[in-house]
């Protein structure tokens, strides 16, 4: 998705990556135990979200806290659905990243997408796996360990939210991964001219004419098939 990008996301974005991946922290390999359940964690490392640490696997260089928060969520049927929402809160990994690096996410006041309902048909998706979508590489994981309640030792192996940059990183992918001309090049824009598309981090709705919108729709669907990222809908024109 990188090459996809205008030259001046491309270098914000592989900066962003650098500070989240290779932090300028001090070496700590003290962890303590975070207040959640292991049988949370063990569905987390069937998902491969999360993985236990070997006594092969390199010398613990930072780690934080793991918990759960409970969300109520409307359903497609309009129902309301509670589920634990993964939180994985590095402190120190935080407090690095904060004297050096600024959140740059433009998102806007609600007012400013109320103008999308008097278009002509729209299509509204999101990313099916989120942040868990992007891969934490294997030598960067020694930043990122925990233990849950058990005492059992853990790193994230994608990334996690709770970590003030993954916010950036995923806003930026979802803008690349639907074309938005803010980061792509020209030559790789999908929602451009007539089509307007907004990103909502992982969230996307783009609006216009419906034949503009169909060819766009087409577009996104096969980036998202090159670049084996599932959303959780099939993109529809509505």
């Amino acid at each position: 998705l990188m090459a996809l990008m205008k030259p001046d996301v491309r270098r914000r974005f592989e900066h962003v990556l650098l500070a989240t991946f290779n932090p300028a922290l001090s070496p700590d390999a003290s962890v303590e135990k975070s207040p959640i359940l292991p049988s949370v964690i063990d569905r987390l490392v069937a998902a491969g979200v999360v993985q236990p640490v070997g006594e092969r696997d390199v010398q613990t260089a930072a780690s934080g806290m793991a918990f759960c928060v409970v969300e109520e969520k409307a359903a497609d049927d309009g129902s309301i659905a509670t589920r634990l929402r993964f939180i994985f809160w590095p402190r120190a990994h935080n407090t690095c990243l904060h004297a050096e690096y600024e959140v740059r996410v433009d998102l806007l006041r609600s007012s400013a997408y109320i103008d999308a309902v008097a278009r002509e048909a729209a299509i509204v998706n999101d990313v099916e796996n989120g942040f868990y979508g992007v891969v934490v590489p294997p030598r960067a994981r020694r930043f990122f360990r925990f233990r849950d309640a058990s005492g059992r030792l853990f790193h994230m192996a994608r990334l996690p939210m709770g970590l003030v940059s993954s916010v950036e990183l995923m806003h930026t992918l979802t803008k690349v991964i639907v074309g938005h001309p803010s980061v792509c090049a020209p030559q790789h824009v999908i929602c451009g001219g007539d089509v307007k598309a907004d990103v909502f981090i992982d969230d996307f709705r783009a609006v216009g004419p419906s034949a503009s919108l169909a060819h766009a729709a087409d577009a996104i669907a096969e980036r998202c098939k090159r670049f084996c990222v599932p959303l959780k809908r099939r993109l529809e024109v509505v």
